[in-house]
């Protein structure tokens, strides 16, 4: 499955989060305040190695079909905004963003202590 995860040299992407944001919304209609929502976070993190090592699993996510299914829901999501707001729906995508948020930690058994640090890009949309 096509997956395009930064690499952090000795350490495992643990977890992924979606976060939407979106700046203020108006139109002759109704208006939206900013605000922001984690969308999902996946957690690859699959139990233990015979070391008691904690390991990592990716086989189960498809970042290209997530992420072109959340633009589709996005779309259909800000089509619909617009109709409420009375706007453009080019404007309302406009006024939207997605982060990625990756987690990455050192090899460590459970329950012990390990190095932890995060990396934040942008997801293009629209």
């Amino acid at each position: 499955m096509p997956n395009h995860f930064p690499v952090m040299p000795q350490m495992q992407l643990s977890a992924l989060r979606y976060t939407i944001t979106f700046t203020d919304i108006s139109g002759p209609w109704n208006s939206i305040q900013a605000d922001s929502f984690n969308l999902v976070n996946f957690g690859f993190q699959r139990g233990t190695d015979d070391q008691g090592m904690i390991v990592t699993d990716y086989s189960l996510f498809d970042q290209d079909a997530y992420e072109a299914g959340l633009k589709t829901m996005l779309n259909g999501m800000t089509a619909n905004l617009a109709v409420n707001l009375g706007a453009a729906v080019a404007d309302v995508r406009a006024a939207l963003s997605v982060s990625r948020t990756w987690f990455f930690f050192g090899a460590a058994p459970v329950g012990g202590s390990y190095a932890g640090t995060t990396f934040a890009d942008q997801m293009a949309y629209p």
